[in-house]
């Protein structure tokens, strides 16, 4: 489709969303109809990954034809102002340093002789993957010591109760880098596509421990 010179792809979510893609395949970004309006995602955004992922890998939302649009009595805006717009970097999407105040005194302490490598377990479920909403990697557990993630994602290998889990499923390991630098902490994250996790998640991990 196109209007006013701009590619376009209208769509509508399994639940009920409908959407926009601008450009081929999105890489202007998409706007979604919502109740306060028409709401612009950037490519590269949390909102347009998920998105573009539901729609280019896994197949989850129903093209739309302009006639489709009219019948639901729906009118685009003007394509033209959303063009050019400038895409987000995925790390992003994920704050990276945070108060120091807000983290806990036994996280600050491992931080006191300087930057620290931290071991992030990441889970995949296999099955959102390739049969769900897309792909993403979440940050499961965290610790100070490789050997330590490496013994916890082994015991959830093995010892998983549920079938389901086992079958399906996945665990890695992420390195990040921790520091204190005055009244803040933050993190090198060194994020890559569809990995979701903040110094946030990083230091409430720790914490936990």
């Amino acid at each position: 489709m196109s209007d006013s010179g701009m590619e376009f792809q209208a769509f509508e979510t399994f639940g009920g969303t409908v959407g926009v893609f601008l450009g081929d395949h999105g890489m202007d970004g998409v706007i979604l109809h919502l109740k306060e309006g028409w709401v612009f995602h950037a490519m590269g955004s949390k909102g347009w990954d998920m998105l573009h992922q539901e729609a280019y890998r896994n197949f989850r939302v129903d093209f739309l034809k302009p006639e489709d649009l009219a019948a639901r009595g729906i009118s685009l805006p003007d394509l033209e102002q959303y063009r050019g717009r400038p895409a987000m970097r995925w790390e992003e999407n994920f704050p990276a340093s945070m108060p120091a105040d807000k983290v806990a005194p036994a996280v600050l302490r491992h931080l006191s002789g300087g930057p620290h490598p931290v071991f992030l377990v990441l889970l995949e479920d296999r099955y959102e993957t390739g049969l769900g909403d897309g792909k993403y990697l979440y940050a499961e557990a965290a610790f100070w010591e490789r050997q330590a993630a490496e013994r916890f994602m082994a015991h959830r290998k093995v010892h998983e109760k549920d079938p389901a889990k086992r079958q399906w499923y996945e665990y890695s390991i992420k390195e990040v880098v921790l520091r204190r630098t005055g009244a803040e902490v933050s993190a090198e994250l060194r994020l890559e596509p569809y990995q979701h996790f903040s110094v946030e998640d990083v230091v409430r991990l720790l914490g936990l421990l």
